[in-house]
Formats: C-alpha cells, sequence, structure tokens
C-alpha cells in the first residue's frame, strides 16, 4: 500500500473522529515514552548479565574466549612479549581451524552462516596480532639495527633475531640486513631501505 494513500487515509480518520484520534495519539505518546526509559536500562541489565555469565563461566569455550579477546585481551597486544603474542596466535589460529571444521560439517544454511560471522571475527583476532607483531618486530630490530648492546624485553626468547641482525651488521651487506628485515616484518623494501641505512 502506497505511503500516500495511508497518509489520506489516517487524516480521514483523525477528521472524522477527533476524540478517538486523540486517545490513540496519548497512548502512542506514552507507549513510546515507556520504551525510550526502559531500553537503556534492558541494555544495562543485558550487558551486566553478559559479564556475570562470562565470570561463571557459563558460555562455551569459543564464545567466552572471544569475548575475552574482544574485550581484554586484544588491548594489550602492543604491551605483551613476542612470546606471548606467539601463544595467542597459534591459540586463535587452532580456533579458526575448529570453526572451519564446524563449517564444513554443519549441514544447515544458517548455523553455518552464524559460524562464518565467528569465523570473521576470529579472523580479525588474527590479522591483529600479526600485524602487532610485524610492528613491534620492525621497531625492535631498528632499534638493535641503531645500538648493537640494546635489550630487547619484547624479543625475549628469540635471540635468534637479535644474533643474526648483529652477524648481518658485522658482515655490512645492507641488502643482506635489508632482506632479513622484509622477511621477518613484511614491511615494504623502500620503508626499510629509508629506516634501516
Amino acid at each position: 500500500m502506497p505511503i500516500q494513500l495511508i497518509i489520506k487515509r489516517t487524516v480521514e480518520y483523525v477528521k472524522a473522529n477527533p476524540e478517538k484520534a486523540a486517545k490513540i495519539a496519548t497512548a502512542v505518546g506514552t507507549g513510546l515514552t515507556f520504551i525510550a526509559t526502559n531500553l537503556g536500562s534492558t541494555f544495562e541489565k543485558n550487558r551486566l548479565r553478559k559479564k556475570e555469565k562470562l565470570e561463571e563461566g557459563g558460555f562455551p569455550y569459543r564464545k567466552e574466549r572471544l569475548i575475552r579477546y574482544s574485550s581484554e585481551i586484544q588491548k594489550q597486544f602492543p604491551d605483551m612479549q613476542k612470546k606471548k603474542l606467539f601463544f595467542h596466535l597459534l591459540e586463535v589460529e587452532d580456533i579458526i581451524q575448529a570453526v572451519n571444521n564446524d563449517i564444513k560439517n554443519t549441514i544447515k544454511v544458517n548455523p553455518a552462516l552464524i559460524l562464518k560471522k565467528e569465523l570473521k571475527a576470529w579472523k580479525d583476532i588474527q590479522d591483529g596480532i600479526v600485524r602487532t607483531m610485524e610492528n613491534l618486530d620492525y621497531e625492535e630490530l631498528l632499534l638493535v639495527y641503531n645500538d648493537s648492546t640494546y635489550k630487547s624485553d619484547y624479543l625475549e626468547g628469540f635471540n635468534l633475531y637479535i644474533e643474526t641482525i648483529n652477524k648481518l651488521m658485522e658482515e655490512g651487506d645492507k641488502k643482506k640486513i635489508h632482506l632479513y628485515i622484509k622477511e621477518i616484518t613484511n614491511k615494504p623494501m623502500s620503508k626499510i631501505e629509508r629506516d634501516f641505512l
């Protein structure tokens, strides 16, 4: 039904029944006010219920981990050491594999769509970890390059990175250093050549 016809009939009804129209308008106004005041408290109650359920461990493992990654862990990525980021990367890759297996084993369309949304969320988290690692690797290797005595807290447990760049610096072959940095950090060669003089 076209909107103009609906408006025309509504105006005709209001002209023919002004008292009933006033009562309807008052009821609608009261209903909208009630909805507006209770909507905020409903959202707050749902948020608190979700938080309590998370603290009690009431969610399935993957959902609980997804909530934790989205609300807590992702914010801490820039402050983590490489070994901790690597652990999170392995965990996320395992979860992505499990979601992919669930998608393959799901016959129904609707659950597969839900799983694909979950898969996208996990892939976004994985991309965040990888980008953070690449940026921090680049930053730390640049610091090591500029000061061979620099002790990296971030690269603790990954001493081979530092040893390799120090060895390449001793050899003095800039091209090998640039290729090594490119391999580790996946940064553009133009940026590497500019920063690692």
